[in-house]
């Protein structure tokens, strides 16, 4: 009887901490650029953004650029730092480039690639 019941003792303290909420070490982060001086929202600050971050343990970083656009990207691909995800217009000068040098993937790669 004794080991039965430390047994369910051990099961019970397994399962919660299989259940705890991850630490901030633990959740996702992503840098997303955004090519758009104007755009200022920023991830976290409205229900949709904290209910998706809480669903899938992600947090993302919104980067836009001061002043001219172009500029600020030009800098981000020379330097090779790029960001985890990038939005540009259809019609941006950098969208062939991007293209060019193979740093564009589908999104469907990611479920043809497993």
């Amino acid at each position: 009887m004794m080991r039965l019941l430390v047994i369910l003792i051990l099961l019970l303290l397994f399962g919660c901490a299989q259940t705890s909420e991850p630490t901030e070490e633990e959740r996702t982060k992503l840098e997303w650029y955004i090519n758009y001086s104007w755009f200022k929202n920023q991830w976290g600050n409205d229900i949709v953004s904290q209910t998706i971050s809480d669903t899938i343990d992600v947090d993302i970083e919104f980067v836009t650029p001061i002043g001219e656009e172009n500029n600020k990207l030009s800098t981000i691909l020379q330097t090779n730092d790029l960001p985890d995800i990038i939005t540009l217009g259809w019609d941006d000068v950098y969208v062939s480039e991007l293209i060019k040098n193979d740093r564009v993937y589908a999104l469907t790669w990611a479920s043809e690639a497993s």
